[in-house]
């Protein structure tokens, strides 16, 4: 058997609730006399609407609804629900019908949620049908002294114009759900959209320093519990001033974007590259080695090296970086002080370059 979501299981044991009642009810009106029929035709209405439930529970929780290419079943229950509530009132005395068939819109509630006006009306349309075909063969098959056939039409006429009435009004709700729905979505999208503003850089597209900084710190708890390890870098291109008096700020923008995407396609998930300033940017390297992260740095410096930018054939980039490993308990302070002294000290012996 297969596993069952919250809401089917949920709709199953309310159809088990529902039916529950619906039975005991059947059986205090017979037992009433309000119910007209052999007891062993009662006994086999009662098995062939229990069967039905049964066959319903079958499909939905075997491979069979699998097989069928899970088909939506709601609408066959309802259909089948709808149909337990009508056709026993053939039996029923005039009084305890009009009564049971409010029992319909308690079952048609349950579509508030899912239906739209089309299945509504279809639904209603099916029920109106029927309720008319009992109450022809009610008024053919009994007699004349048993039946009221002004009361029964009257009876017919009122379900009819309360049931096309409630299924405007119950899709009507249907469809204000559905727009609270989407509005809700569309609020967490926004949300999510904003969010992501929030720590992206605006030109590069790679994480900024709202971003890098909030990452830092939640590796360096870890870090201090002595669950994770990372080395930080900070980067930084040489002679960015020079290639925006040379060649425009625009260029200077394509430099950024180009070499942001570079580095970003070069690390793996777990490590983090963030653009920091102009020029500045921070690479975290996690969970390796002072010695992988120098080889992870060098391959990064030659694959820039190897730049080259359309229509600027004379154009080359080079970086330079401070690198230094988190020592425990150390602060995030002196940590980026660190690296950045270790930046400025490669950048002063000569840049391309870097510094541990």
């Amino acid at each position: 058997m297969k596993e069952l979501n919250k809401k089917e299981n949920g709709l199953i044991k309310d159809l088990a609730f529902g039916y529950s009642i619906y039975t005991t009810f059947l059986i205090f009106s017979y037992l009433m006399g309000m119910v007209e029929m052999k007891l062993v035709n009662f006994l086999s209405l009662l098995t062939f609407i229990w069967a039905g439930n049964l066959l319903y529970y079958i499909i939905a929780t075997t491979k069979i609804n699998d097989k069928l290419n899970k088909p939506d079943m709601f609408i066959p229950l309802l259909v089948w629900s709808i149909f337990c509530i009508i056709f026993p009132t053939y039996f029923m005395t005039s009084t305890l019908r009009s009564i049971f068939l409010m029992n319909y819109f308690l079952v048609v509630i349950f579509g508030v949620f899912r239906l739209n006006l089309k299945q509504f009306v279809s639904l209603t349309i099916f029920a109106v049908l029927l309720l008319g075909f009992v109450l022809v063969f009610i008024v053919k098959n009994k007699p004349a002294t048993q039946v009221d056939i002004y009361n029964e039409l009257l009876l017919w006429g009122m379900f009819s114009l309360t049931a096309f009435s409630f299924a405007v009004i119950c899709s009507n709700i249907s469809t204000l759900r559905q727009k609270l729905k989407e509005q809700k979505l569309e609020i967490l999208n926004a949300f999510s959209d904003i969010h992501k503003l929030s720590i992206t850089d605006e030109l590069t597209g790679i994480y900024n320093r709202r971003y890098i900084m909030d990452f830092i710190a939640n590796k360096k708890l870890k870090a201090d519990k002595g669950l994770d390890k990372f080395i930080a870098c900070m980067i930084d291109i040489d002679h960015f001033k020079k290639i925006n008096d040379t060649y425009g700020h625009d260029v200077g923008d394509i430099v950024l974007k180009k070499f942001s995407q570079e580095i970003n396609n070069l690390i793996r998930h777990d490590d983090c590259f963030a653009r920091v300033g102009g020029e500045e940017f921070i690479l975290i390297l996690s969970h390796i080695d002072i010695e992988i992260a120098k080889d992870v740095l060098e391959r990064i410096m030659n694959k820039i090296r190897k730049i080259d930018f359309d229509g600027y054939p004379n154009l080359k980039i080079t970086l330079s970086a401070g690198m230094s490993p988190y020592i425990k308990d150390m602060s995030i302070e002196d940590l980026l002080k660190n690296i950045d002294n270790l930046l400025y000290q490669a950048k002063n012996s000569g840049r391309n370059k870097y510094m541990i």
